[in-house]
């Protein structure tokens, strides 16, 4: 009704799943099939609903759109998607990470925040699949070598689903003091973090 309302030529469905009924062309994204092949790593209400939504796109939509080949492939494989009707397109990068951060800005944000001179960065939902548990596992073996004395991880992000083993894992660890848990960021502050980090990791 509202497409209708607003005189809407072209839908694009940015998350999957496409309107249930809709008489105007649409397409939509999917940006990868984890769900399916690793299972474990969702609750059984989104596998479901994710299963029933790419389902229904690549069955009804005019065109789905495919962030990397591997996605593309998968579709057809597993969905049964007509390979002419997957374009793969790679995502593309804010404007706001492409300027140059002012050297000034950089370091008054990290002394605002106590920041080191040299982290590690890993920004996500803390969820299974995210794998923090290997990350944190990772970044203990780095801190045995002196070398990386002065070195941090910074773990940015909202709580997930199933939470619980990456912040066990990061109590657990002998360098937990040189692990920075920080919740939900903030665009600005995250495009500072991610200028001053030395490495952005996500496993």
């Amino acid at each position: 009704i509202a497409l209708r309302r607003e005189g809407i030529d072209l839908v694009h469905a940015l998350a999957f799943a496409g309107p249930l009924a809709i008489s105007i062309p649409w397409i939509a994204t999917v940006y990868d099939l984890s769900f399916v092949r690793y299972p474990q790593s969702f609750n059984r209400v989104n596998r479901l609903y994710l299963t029933w939504a790419v389902r229904q796109s690549v069955r009804r939509a005019n065109r789905v759109i495919a962030i990397s080949e591997s996605t593309k492939r998968d579709l057809v494989q597993m969905f049964g998607a007509k390979a002419d009707r997957v374009s793969v397109v790679y995502c593309g990068v804010d404007p706001a990470f492409m300027r140059q951060r002012h050297q000034t800005d950089l370091m008054e944000f990290c002394q605002r925040r106590n920041l080191p001179e040299k982290m590690i960065l890993h920004v996500g939902t803390i969820e299974p699949r995210k794998n923090i548990p290997f990350l944190v596992r990772a970044f203990t073996v780095l801190k045995r070598d002196p070398r990386h004395a002065s070195l941090r991880l910074i773990i940015a992000g909202r709580r997930g689903w199933l939470y619980g083993e990456s912040e066990r894992a990061r109590a657990r660890s002998p360098a937990r003091d040189h692990i920075i848990r920080w919740g939900a960021v903030d665009p600005d502050d995250r495009r500072l973090l991610y200028t001053g980090s030395s490495a952005f990791v996500y496993p």
